[in-house]
């Protein structure tokens, strides 16, 4: 039988490994002023994955712009000329580097010290990289953002051209979810 400690452990772990598991952090805004119903068609504002922040190598942006035209498409939304377009789309990748730090007490115990008592910690600091795909829909009069959505997951651009592939599939269709009103 499993001691109340033991069972904490247990459940504190299984808590870290779904935490582990868990998949990009989605947020979305929009205008709510606009009539979104009148958009039939759409054109690219920028290459898509370029930005002034992180530049993104000429795949990636294929796989995020073909992944969002996918999704707009299935919208029922039409990609057409910059000229005819009643919205802009743009999308871009950032890269943040994260750094965490982690203190555990490892040992506490009864010594030979003038105090009666030791105690070790130990401190854990790790790095870790993550992307910030934005994708916005802009008014091509004024070029004000009317929709925007962003996830913040891990690396994209990590393992298999297939991985990647999936990877950034994945991550599109759970922005573009609530598109366009956010329902």
């Amino acid at each position: 039988m499993l001691t109340l400690y033991q069972k904490l452990w247990v459940i504190a772990c299984l808590g870290l490994i779904l935490a582990g598991c868990a998949g990009p952090k989605i947020d979305w805004d929009y205008n709510p002023s606009v009539n979104m119903s009148q958009w039939h068609s759409y054109a690219w504002l920028t290459p898509a994955g370029h930005s002034s922040d992180s530049p993104v190598d000429s795949l990636m942006a294929q796989r995020i712009r073909s992944a969002v035209d996918k999704n707009l498409q299935a919208k029922g939304l039409k990609l057409v000329k910059l000229a005819n377009a009643d919205v802009l789309v743009n999308a871009s990748v950032q890269t943040r580097t994260r750094r965490v730090q982690n203190q555990v007490a490892t040992s506490l115990g009864y010594g030979f010290s003038p105090w009666g008592m030791g105690v070790t910690t130990e401190s854990h600091t790790y790095e870790y990289d993550q992307n910030i795909l934005s994708i916005d829909i802009i008014n091509p009069g004024n070029h004000a953002t009317l929709w925007q959505g962003k996830a913040t997951s891990g690396r994209l651009d990590q393992g298999s051209p297939q991985g990647r592939k999936k990877a950034v599939d994945s991550v599109v269709t759970a922005i573009l979810a609530p598109f366009p009103h956010g329902q």
